[in-house]
């Protein structure tokens, strides 16, 4: 899901569309030919998804095209997106894919706030309720919504 949500921001800004006010992303997948080096040896980490798998899932999803910035949004151009809140968990496969698009989010000098929450494993948030990081999670999404909404909301005010 917050690999699609990347995607369909990207569809938006190709389309000439309006950009939403903001998109939070949980634990994105965003390399569907999970290149990242780091995974080979990191995968024992994650108790969910494994390489194998992910490029199973890629090949199924996006045929030979594994780097289609709308299939895997690592290889797209980041201007001129929503303001984005990523977050990842370091127990999690994706977490190195999610390490380069944020050095590539900060180089491209966009609205995006990273987090990671340690030894937390691939979309824990739904686990809210039932862990502190991801009761801390949910609520940093709401705080990020809300603070977006308050910014378009007092620059509506000046227009006026």
């Amino acid at each position: 899901g917050g690999g699609l949500t990347i995607a369909t921001l990207l569809y938006i800004r190709e389309h000439q569309l309006p950009q939403p006010l903001a998109a939070f992303c949980l634990s994105p997948w965003l390399d569907l030919g999970a290149t990242s080096p780091e995974i080979d040896a990191y995968q024992q980490h994650d108790p969910f998804i494994d390489k194998k798998s992910i490029e199973i899932w890629g090949k199924q999803y996006a045929g030979d095209d594994l780097k289609n910035p709308l299939a895997s949004p690592l290889y797209a151009q980041l201007h001129d997106l929503a303001p984005m809140l990523v977050q990842v968990g370091t127990s999690e496969i994706l977490l190195f894919e999610n390490r380069t698009f944020y050095e590539k989010a900060k180089a491209e000098h966009i609205d995006f706030t990273y987090h990671e929450y340690p030894n937390m494993i691939h979309v824990f948030q739904t686990f809210a309720g039932f862990l502190p990081q991801a009761d801390k999670a949910i609520k940093e999404i709401g705080t990020f919504i809300l603070n977006r909404s308050a910014r378009y909301q007092a620059s509506n005010k000046e227009e006026t």
